[in-house]
């Protein structure tokens, strides 16, 4: 009967530890496709639905569902987002294709968007723009707006999600 008990005890320690009332985010740091899947599986089964918060490399997983990618809320922080309603990278991949017979990687539109974008900084306001980087927001052609401050790194990073039929940046009035 002790070992009963204490089963019983484990039990109901074990409920506790996944019950999951009460919890309304998780952030899946992870980008490994069986971490994220099993997650994904696990919330559908308990019918819990909290906020999920992943990654963009999520996108390019092969085993995840359409249905789990545009659940309602589920929001991918995805700073290489590219929104293909700008007229800037409609132009850069034509460009890019004319010359080289292939649309742009990722890696091009990056570097592109920096050099575009440091090359504006540098035109308005010479060598020494960084110490405007402080001031203001900056737009750009490709990626969302540039705000460094006094960071090493772009502090503004879209956070897409799935509406209607494509993805949109939730948190662009804060950007």
């Amino acid at each position: 009967k002790a070992g009963g008990g204490v089963g019983a005890e484990q039990a109901t320690k074990n409920k506790e530890l996944i019950s999951l009332d009460g919890l309304t985010h998780i952030y899946v740091a992870a980008k490994d496709e069986l971490i994220v899947a099993n997650v994904l599986s696990t919330l559908a089964m308990l019918k819990a639905s909290p906020c999920i918060i992943g990654h963009e490399a999520w996108l390019r997983h092969s085993s995840f569902t359409f249905d789990q990618l545009k659940q309602p809320r589920l929001y991918l922080v995805a700073p290489d987002y590219i929104d293909y309603t700008k007229a800037g990278i409609h132009e850069f991949r034509n460009s890019f294709y004319d010359r080289f017979a292939q649309y742009p990687t990722t890696y091009a539109c990056i570097g592109y968007d920096m050099m575009l974008f440091l090359g504006h900084m540098l035109a308005q306001y010479g060598v020494y723009f960084q110490q405007h980087w402080t001031k203001e927001s900056h737009p750009r052609s490709i990626f969302e707006s540039a705000a460094y401050g006094i960071h090493h790194d772009n502090q503004q990073v879209p956070i897409v999600q799935f509406r209607k039929d494509r993805f949109v940046i939730c948190n662009q009035g804060i950007l």
